[in-house]
């Protein structure tokens, strides 16, 4: 009895563990492209882009774990009818109920990890989500230029145009602004700043 719950625990966390990669890895690209969409836009300055994203992971934890473990029993389940494993399981004398708390030895952990999670990190994280954003937004809007980008101000009275920086990132090249006062229109262009 010893070597299959040894076995379906094996099997269980490499499951799980696939499992979970898989879905880390679709969560990051999702949100990294939805990140990226907004930087280039001009919305999200460059610079807050890996901050967002590990802050969008750790909201989405508790559901990519509870995947990992209803995709990690499943599969194993599957796999293990598919192979005849359960038959062998059943022939030895073993029932449907043993299998049960292999899988919630397995479970319990990643269960309190995922209430954990749940009830202290997520809302933690989300409030410096909105932590974050508000300090974004009270950031200079200088600073959240993106060369070859045109952006407006928040006022919509100005126009700034960055062609790029130099390697330390405090000089620009070729700057272009058009600035609206007293309803006339004023352009400035210089080759840095």
């Amino acid at each position: 009895m010893k070597i299959f719950k040894k076995s379906l625990s094996h099997e269980l966390i490499n499951s799980a563990g696939a499992a979970f990669l898989i879905l880390i890895g679709i969560v990051i690209a999702q949100r990294a492209g939805n990140l990226i969409r907004l930087a280039s836009k001009g919305i999200l300055p460059n610079d807050a882009i890996v901050t967002m994203l590990g802050f969008s992971l750790v909201k989405f934890l508790p559901m990519i774990l509870s995947l990992a473990i209803f995709l990690a029993v499943l599969m194993t389940l599957t796999r293990w009818h598919r192979d005849s494993e359960m038959a062998v399981w059943f022939s030895s004398g073993l029932g449907l109920n043993k299998w049960i708390n292999p899988i919630l030895v397995f479970a319990l952990p990643v269960i309190a990890v995922i209430l954990v999670l749940s009830l202290w990190v997520m809302p933690w994280a989300t409030q410096k989500v909105e932590d974050y954003r508000v300090q974004l937004k009270s950031r200079d809007e200088l600073a959240t230029i993106s060369p070859g980008v045109f952006k407006e101000s928040n006022n919509g009275e100005r126009v700034y145009y960055v062609e790029s920086y130099d390697e330390l990132g405090n000089v620009v090249k070729n700057v272009f602004v058009q600035s609206m006062q007293h309803q006339k229109i004023g352009v400035i262009v210089a080759s840095e700043g």
